[in-house]
């Protein structure tokens, strides 16, 4: 039996926890910084990556801010379905803020962030939003596909650490496109990271939401603990469940989770 001696199973341990913790997104790591720090940061790595599309006539304009799917990998726009589902929102006359979760990053895959931690992309471009001067601001709405809804539930209960800065109880909708959502999963790497913020906390924000997904969708389980909770906390949320539909949906529930969509958004913006 091969016996190592105990000063070499601890060199092993430990590039073990290294090469484990190297796999993590650079994200992972705990804030100290202050709540304006911390703003600062994360809007200036954002905000070059900010993708606008304004539609025709004058503004200011109702605002879709566009929270992205996996689709397009790296970089989240560069995808056909996302750029279809981009123009088709500003075909219907709402301007877009596309912000770029992965891009903004270096270009991380979308298994390496988590929406817990991407959350407060959507506190800090909301309120960018608010200060731009094209946009209506008693009518920006939050959209989220897929990771992108995931995304937005988690800034829903978040309590941000730059929460005195930043609310967004002045967003007037809120949709989740097939939103991403899991159990828990406890740690990522050897750093301590939600999953989803969502998983255990209620949205404190109550806003106007509308869910589409498809019943068996790999994801719909979890996604439904997490709604339902919220609504019997009184959420305003409203699920269209297609009934035979995964992740992807087919062209018929596709067309018709838009059509919904845009109903939504017409009676809220």
């Amino acid at each position: 039996m091969l016996k190592i001696k105990p000063y070499l199973l601890l060199v092993l341990l430990s590039v073990l926890v290294s090469s484990c913790s190297n796999t993590s997104s650079p994200t992972t790591k705990a804030s100290t910084s202050s709540p304006t720090e911390h703003y600062n940061n994360r809007l200036a790595m954002l905000k070059p990556h900010y993708r606008i599309f304004k539609p025709q006539g004058d503004a200011p304009y109702p605002t879709v801010l566009y929270f992205h799917s996996g689709e397009g990998g790296a970089n989240g726009y560069y995808h056909d379905e996302t750029q279809a589902k981009v123009s088709r929102i500003v075909k219907e006359g709402y301007a877009i803020v596309f912000v770029e979760a992965f891009a903004s990053r270096g270009g991380v895959c979308s298994r390496c962030l988590y929406p817990s931690e991407a959350a407060d992309d959507v506190l800090v471009s909301f309120d960018w939003a608010n200060k731009q001067p094209w946009i209506d601001k008693s009518r920006i709405a939050l959209f989220g596909n897929s990771f992108g809804g995931g995304t937005i539930m988690d800034a829903l209960p978040k309590p941000a650490v730059n929460k005195p800065l930043v609310s967004l109880t002045k967003a007037k909708a809120v949709i989740l496109k097939e939103p991403f959502c899991m159990e828990d999963q406890g740690v990522k790497g050897f750093y301590l990271v939600r999953v989803l913020n969502s998983w255990q906390d209620n949205f404190t924000i109550k806003l106007p939401t509308l869910v589409t997904q498809g019943i068996s969708d790999e994801y719909y389980t979890a996604c439904k603990a997490i709604l339902d909770k919220n609504i019997t906390n009184n959420a305003p949320i409203t699920v269209e469940s297609y009934q035979g539909e995964d992740h992807s949906l087919s062209v018929s529930a596709e067309n018709d989770s838009w059509n919904k969509v845009f109903e939504f958004l017409k009676k809220h913006l």
